[in-house]
């Protein structure tokens, strides 16, 4: 049996969001759902993993349904009670990668 690959997805929302994690992971989830429906969510299997701060978080997805979880992203228009906006900034196959790929450009910036 083949092993479920992950892809971690960095996003960035438009606007503050002033939720903690579990209410982010609900919200989240529930906007992917009603954007791609039933099989799309099994295909995607989104979970909050790491909220880094007010407008920035990492969201694993399955490698299958990585696309979609792209697109939906990029057409979800509100989380929980906040209207935002969602930008992908990177992905990566490991949240190692990721984050030190954030924070090197973080530093490159400064």
């Amino acid at each position: 049996m083949l092993r479920d690959k992950k892809r971690y997805i960095m996003l960035e929302a438009t606007s503050e969001l002033k939720t903690d994690k579990d209410e982010l992971d609900r919200a989240l989830k529930q906007a992917v759902l009603s954007l791609v429906g039933q099989l799309g969510y099994y295909d995607i299997s989104p979970k909050l993993v790491s909220l880094v701060d007010g407008k920035h978080f990492v969201v694993r997805c399955r490698l299958k349904g990585y696309e979609r979880m792209l697109l939906a992203s990029a057409l979800v228009k509100r989380l929980g009670a906040t209207e935002t906006g969602l930008y992908t900034l990177k992905s990566s196959g490991t949240i190692k990668a990721l984050m030190k790929d954030i924070v090197s450009e973080n530093l490159a910036d400064d």
